[in-house]
């Protein structure tokens, strides 16, 4: 027993000594065709990383899509809140409100329109489909809480 503590401290002091020296590699400065080799390394595993992730966006469209199909259609049953609203008040703001029931429309339209080029966008062609979608989304979606706001100070509830 005493034999074994004294041998796994021995070689525990061993390995611990031989781990603290510095090594011979490190202690050297990198060639500069050693550096470069590293950095190509680098870029290789960057670009291959930003592929992986290009690869899980483009395996998510379907997803997406979906996700934003369901945002369209909540949407398009709050403009038509708005549009019985509208359709219910004065005659003024009938005239004043339908063209921002138009204007909202027509987003939904491109919107749903550019839902289903995002759908059939390739690998290559799928972050410009997305970024496309997402920005008329956000158009829409400010327009519609401008209107809600504009209707919300004309008729007083």
């Amino acid at each position: 027993m005493k034999n074994k503590l004294l041998l796994s401290s021995l070689l525990i002091g061993t390995a611990f000594a031989a781990g603290c020296k510095p090594s011979v590699e490190s202690s050297v400065m990198p060639s500069p065709a050693m550096a470069m080799q590293q950095v190509d390394k680098a870029q290789a595993a960057t670009t291959e990383a930003a592929k992986d992730i290009q690869d899980y966006a483009y395996a998510q469209k379907s997803q997406f899509v979906a996700g934003m199909r369901a945002q369209l259609s909540g949407l398009n049953r709050a403009v038509q809140e708005l549009s019985t609203k509208v359709e219910n008040s004065s005659e003024a703001i009938k005239l004043e409100a339908r063209p921002k029931i138009v204007a909202l429309r027509v987003q939904a339209e491109q919107l749903k329109m550019q839902l289903d080029a995002a759908q059939n966008a390739s690998e290559t062609s799928w972050n410009g489909a997305k970024a496309e979608t997402q920005k008329i989304y956000g158009a829409m979606k400010d327009g519609f809480a401008q209107a809600r706001q504009w209707l919300a100070e004309k008729i007083v509830p």
